[in-house]
């Protein structure tokens, strides 16, 4: 709208720190805003850079912006695609002979295979970086911000699809590997009473449960049926919602579960809202012992970089402080609960190759310093 270099398109995944405060300096100065998204201050940034061009102008805004982004960009025929200094959101660049492709996770480049788009060559957008490729398929890569990496942990036990590759780079393990390894490093760890059956929360927790029982040497039973016609009601934000789409989201098959003392594998506890659900679904089909297993450790912090839970208030594990007791009550009474560890965590993302920091600030905490806020992270070497 009004823009010097001519029309042009942005997607984004992530979450701006501090945004509300440069759309006003930019409304002051007479910008107007059609949304509450933070995305459209990029837009308006973007527009109103004096840069001589739209690389620079698309650089210039990022610049001026604090938080977790992996963006892509179309102008006049050109890509341009970048990701906030930490890294904190997935970003995958794809190529063939005759044709350049982002995407959030590798996954999606599996759909093109035997195709004409099909991806020969799979690589990382740099932290801090920007790709830009022209309409003839150069691609030209510069450092706009200094690198300071730390991915997200959540995205790997939760948001990554089972498929998508961890580094992006050939030979490179799966989101899958990484969760079989963190089942079975739980299963090291915990210590439990007979059971006769290990049950995932469908979907992301199944490859977790898998290693569990596979390290465990007991039965995996799909016993928790998973409705594909409803999403993830985490990001529902609105409680009644989520309440609702978590009663039609699982059906128990009570036929394989009564009378059986069962393990039940989650990806994490959140809220509690799916946990306690899970744990009535389990109990009117008739489980004999219900002992509960969350694979992420506590979520004691909210997160501010584009995980949907940005307040104390909402987090189970920081309303009942860390008492175990308290969290059981409140998801039902499971006759057991058990969190996986941060050395269960470490050690499973060493096992498939992760190496560096990784982002845990909804485990263990924020560092506010120079009035910055940023979350605290694990260091991952060879264990």
């Amino acid at each position: 709208r009004g823009f010097s270099h001519g029309d042009f398109a942005v997607i984004h995944n992530g979450n701006l720190l501090g945004w509300l405060g440069l759309r006003d300096r930019l409304e002051s100065s007479g910008v107007q805003f059609f949304s509450q998204s933070d995305t459209e201050l990029i837009v308006r940034l973007i527009e109103t850079s004096r840069a001589g061009s739209f690389d620079e102008a698309f650089v210039d805004a990022l610049r001026q912006v604090d938080g977790a982004y992996s963006i892509v960009a179309l102008h006049k025929g050109s890509l341009y695609a970048a990701r906030d200094p930490h890294g904190w959101r997935p970003l995958f660049i794809g190529k063939n002979s005759h044709a350049v492709l982002f995407a959030s996770e590798t996954c999606a480049f599996d759909m093109l295979r035997g195709t004409t788009l099909e991806v020969t060559r799979i690589n990382e957008v740099l932290p801090g970086s920007c790709v830009a490729v022209t309409p003839e398929g150069m691609v030209h890569q510069r450092q706009f911000e200094k690198p300071v990496p730390s991915p997200c942990g959540f995205e790997y036990v939760y948001f990554q699809s089972p498929p998508s590759l961890l580094l992006g780079i050939d030979g490179a393990r799966s989101i899958a590997e990484f969760r079989i390894a963190f089942g079975e490093e739980i299963a090291k760890e915990i210590s439990l009473p007979p059971f006769d059956l290990v049950i995932p929360v469908l979907d992301s927790a199944g490859y977790i449960a898998n290693g569990f029982a596979k390290a465990t040497q007991s039965t995996l039973v799909d016993a928790l049926f998973r409705s594909h016609f409803v999403g993830r009601t985490f990001m529902e934000p609105l409680q009644e919602n989520r309440l609702y789409l978590q009663h039609i989201k699982h059906n128990p098959i009570w036929r394989l579960i009564r009378g059986k003392r069962v393990v039940v594998v989650d990806d994490s506890i959140v809220r509690g809202s799916t946990a306690r659900k899970v744990v009535g679904f389990l109990r009117e089909a008739g489980a004999a012992a219900i002992h509960f297993v969350s694979a992420y450790p506590p979520v004691k912090y909210p997160c501010f970089w584009g995980m949907d839970f940005p307040t104390h208030d909402e987090l189970i594990a920081h309303t009942s402080g860390g008492d175990i007791a308290h969290i059981q009550k409140e998801i039902g009474y499971p006759d057991t609960l058990h969190y996986g560890s941060i050395r269960a965590y470490r050690a499973a993302l060493a096992t498939v190759g992760i190496r560096g920091k990784i982002c845990a600030g909804c485990i263990l905490g924020h560092d506010n310093k120079n009035g910055t806020t940023e979350p605290l992270t694990l260091d991952v070497c060879d264990l």
